[in-house]
């Protein structure tokens, strides 16, 4: 009889340590879409990070994202002419509005091999019309 008791007990242990443990580490799958605060349009490619952590995932097509956080961390959402937001997510479903930020949006110069500010340009600039 005693011995039963101890297999009892070391089996209600083992099942506290297997899953009390994946508590301590809860894991939350936050959705949601990110759209525009000017017009209401989804927003593409917004990023969307777990603070703290390498966590982070894009916006689609739709403005649809899905992230999975590890914790009690917040979400920062970042867009380019975007101001960013930081969020704490409470329930599944975090849908976010961005506002325009028109101080970021210094003018940018396109170059064959990527971008750059219009201040960081030593060389010439050629403009070539919308149409020919």
């Amino acid at each position: 009889m005693n011995l039963n008791y101890k297999k009892c007990s070391s089996t209600v242990l083992l099942f506290f340590l297997i899953f009390g443990y994946g508590f301590l580490f809860a894991q939350q799958r936050i959705t949601g879409t990110i759209t525009s605060a000017k017009d209401g349009q989804p927003l593409i490619g917004v990023g969307v990070s777990e603070k703290g952590v390498k966590n982070n995932t894009t916006t689609n097509l739709d403005g649809k994202y899905a992230i999975t956080v590890t914790g009690n961390n917040n979400l920062v959402f970042s867009y380019l002419g975007f101001k960013s937001k930081e969020l704490k997510p409470v329930g599944t479903t975090l849908n976010v509005v961005l506002e325009e930020d028109v101080n970021k949006l210094s003018e940018v110069v396109v170059v064959g091999y990527g971008t750059q500010k219009r201040s960081d340009v030593t060389g010439a600039v050629a403009s070539i019309p919308k149409e020919r």
